[in-house]
């Protein structure tokens, strides 16, 4: 096989790496609400970015930028809202964060990015925000729950879901351009780089599934107590 039809495959497997999630949810979690169905809305967003980057640069255009911008944005917003509710005492925070995602992307690409162009700052910010809520998120945590029951909170496993791809994406965007333009690698090199980040999105759709489970279970999908919880 070339490394076109690798990279392809590879693109297949990732695009419905969230399908057996997206399932379970529809099937057994439909009526659940706060930060579980939030997860899905995640999943779902990124079957259908993903779906929408099969046939876009199959018939309109050569590269996905476009569509990843629009989906990086609404992954954004929705995982925002998911930190915005888990993480109350942090919302002023949180809403600063976004609002400077919001007036940076909005200048980034009137000014320094076409929309067919990679947008640095679009890629990057968010990788950087939620590596540092994920943080957080663990601390908060360790504060309410036994250390030896972690394996037994869904909101545990969907913060390390999020925090293991957006960390991992930050280092693969802060070392694109490196790659590319000052080292010169070659695409099949490149290719390398690209798979791990791929491969990193599919564990974070599968520990989501995973969360599921757990909540189908009965595990709560919350870190503080329930009458702090809000649907």
């Amino acid at each position: 096989m070339s490394s076109d039809e690798i990279a392809e495959f590879i693109f297949q497997i990732n695009r419905f790496s969230g399908v057996p999630g997206i399932l379970f949810f529809i099937g057994f979690l439909l009526k659940k609400k706060g930060n579980i169905r939030i997860v899905f809305y995640v999943l779902l967003a990124s079957l259908l970015a993903d779906t929408a980057i099969h046939y876009y640069t199959k018939y309109v255009y050569p590269n996905s930028h476009l569509i990843g911008t629009i989906w990086v944005i609404t992954d954004y917003f929705l995982v925002s809202w998911m930190f915005l509710k888990l993480l109350a005492h942090k919302k002023k925070i949180i809403l600063i964060l976004l609002s400077v995602f919001a007036v940076g992307s909005t200048i980034s690409m009137v000014f320094f990015f076409s929309l067919t162009e990679s947008n640095t700052f679009i890629k990057s910010y968010p990788s950087v925000v939620f590596t540092y809520l994920s943080i957080i998120a663990f601390i908060e945590i360790l504060k309410v729950g036994p250390t030896n029951k972690l394996i037994e909170y869904p909101i545990f496993w969907i913060i390390t879901a999020i925090f293991l791809f957006s960390s991992i994406t930050l280092l693969k965007n802060l070392f694109q351009y490196y790659l590319i333009f000052d080292l010169q690698v070659s695409k099949d090199l490149y290719l390398y780089v690209w798979f791990f980040g791929v491969g990193f999105n599919m564990i974070k759709n599968l520990l989501f599934f995973y969360a599921f489970i757990l909540v189908w279970k009965g595990n709560p999908d919350y870190i503080s107590l329930p009458k702090n919880v809000t649907s």
